[in-house]
C-alpha cells in the first residue's frame, strides 16, 4: 500500500471520529457517561462506551469490537505496506467473510439500532453484504440460528481502487452471537475484500420482553423446549400458542386434532364445539360457522401457532380480568364452573 493510500487510510479514520461525534452530539438516544466521540479503552467495561471500533492490520487494535477467525471462510492476512486486512481467496467461486463480535458488555440480545460504519477499498466490482445476527419479528424472544441471521447489501463497488466508508443502520439487531463462531455479524463478498476500520454506534438499546406465562385454573402451563413458546404478535397484539400442545393442554386428546396438509388447516373438537383454523387466513370456522378472526394462525420456526384468545374463549374459557398483566406478562384461562344444582341439600 502506498503512502498516497496511506493518507487516504489517515483521513477515512478521522472522518468517521466526526461523523461518530456529530451522531453523539445530535442525541442518538444513547445514554453514556464516557466522553463523546472516544472509544472505551481496551481494558474496560464497554456499557458505558460511545462507539466500539477494531482498527484492522498485522495486529488489531481493538476496543469492544472483535474480529474473529476461526470459519474457513473467515481467514485473512494482514495488507502488505500499510493497514487493513484482505480476506482469503473464496473457495470454488464462493464468498469470504470477516466475522466480528461486539463486546457482550456494550451490545448483548435484545433490540438495537445501531449505525455502522465500515471502511474498505474500492476494489472490484462485487458488493459488499451484510449479515447480522437478528431476531423473528413474530419470535423476539427467539434464540436460535435459524431465526437470528439476517442479510444485507452493504455497498456496491465500483472498482475505483480509492479507499472508500460505506455508513449503515440497522433497526432490528440483536447482537447475541447467534452467527458461527458467535459472531454478531460479518462482512463479505465474492471477491477479495480489503477492510481497514469497523465501528459500530449504539443508537438505541430495548430488553427483550420476558416471555409470556400461561395459567389455566391456577396452574401453569409448560411447553416443551424446542416447542415455540407463547408469544405476543408485534402487530396485531394478540397472543399466539403452539397448537397441539395448547390442546393437549385443554384435555383434547390426539384423535380430535387433525391437520390437513394440502389445506393448511388445523381442526379441534373438544366436547361440542369444533374449531378450524387456516394458515394465513382471518376467517375461521366454529362448529361449520365462519367468524372473522383479529389474528390469523401462523407457521412459525416450522410450529403452527393459533391465537390464543379465539380458541380459548371458543371452547368456553373466559381471560380473567384484567386480561393482560403488561409488566408481568401472565395471561390466567379460567375454566367455566358447571351449573349449581337446582335439588335441596339432603339433610
Amino acid at each position: 500500500m502506498n503512502a498516497q493510500r496511506m493518507r487516504r487510510v489517515t483521513a477515512l479514520r478521522r472522518r468517521a471520529a466526526a461523523i461518530l461525534m456529530i451522531l453523539a452530539l445530535a442525541g442518538a438516544g444513547t445514554a453514556t457517561r464516557a466522553e463523546v466521540g472516544t472509544a472505551a479503552s481496551a481494558s474496560q467495561d464497554y456499557r458505558d462506551a460511545q462507539y466500539v471500533q477494531v482498527n484492522l492490520g498485522a495486529a488489531n487494535v481493538e476496543s469492544g469490537l472483535r474480529l474473529l477467525v476461526q470459519q474457513p471462510d473467515g481467514q485473512s492476512q494482514p495488507v502488505p505496506e500499510g493497514s487493513g486486512r484482505q480476506t482469503s481467496s473464496p473457495p470454488d467461486g464462493a464468498e469470504c467473510f470477516f466475522y466480528f463480535d461486539v463486546d457482550n458488555t456494550y451490545i448483548n440480545g435484545g433490540s438495537n439500532k445501531v449505525t455502522m460504519t465500515v471502511q474498505y477499498l474500492d476494489a472490484g466490482l462485487t458488493p459488499i453484504y451484510l449479515e447480522y445476527d437478528s431476531f423473528d419479528p413474530l419470535r423476539p424472544d427467539a434464540q436460535t440460528d435459524d431465526v437470528a441471521r439476517k442479510r444485507v447489501l452493504l455497498v456496491n463497488r465500483t472498482n475505483s481502487e480509492a479507499l472508500k466508508s460505506a455508513y449503515i443502520t440497522l433497526a432490528d439487531a440483536r447482537f447475541g452471537g447467534h452467527l458461527p463462531g458467535g459472531a454478531d455479524f460479518r462482512i463479505g463478498s465474492g471477491t477479495n475484500l480489503v477492510v481497514t476500520n469497523v465501528s459500530v454506534l449504539r443508537v438505541q438499546h430495548q430488553e427483550p420482553a420476558a416471555p409470556v406465562q400461561l395459567f389455566l385454573d391456577g396452574t401453569r402451563l409448560t411447553f416443551a423446549p424446542d416447542e415455540v413458546q407463547p408469544f405476543v404478535h408485534p402487530v396485531s397484539g394478540r397472543t399466539l400458542v403452539p397448537f397441539r400442545a395448547m390442546f393437549g393442554a385443554l384435555g383434547i386428546s390426539d384423535d380430535q386434532i387433525k391437520w390437513y396438509s394440502e389445506s393448511r388447516t388445523v381442526e379441534a373438537r373438544r366436547g361440542q364445539t369444533t374449531i378450524r383454523l387456516a394458515i394465513d387466513s382471518d376467517m375461521a370456522a366454529v362448529n361449520g360457522v365462519p367468524l372473522r378472526l383479529e389474528q390469523p394462525a401462523a407457521i412459525v420456526a416450522g410450529r403452527t401457532v393459533v391465537p390464543l384468545r379465539f380458541v380459548a374463549e371458543q371452547f368456553g374459557l373466559q381471560v380473567e380480568t384484567p386480561r393482560w398483566d403488561q409488566t408481568a406478562r401472565i395471561i390466567r384461562l379460567v375454566s367455566p364452573q358447571p351449573p349449581a344444582s337446582d335439588q335441596p341439600a339432603l339433610p
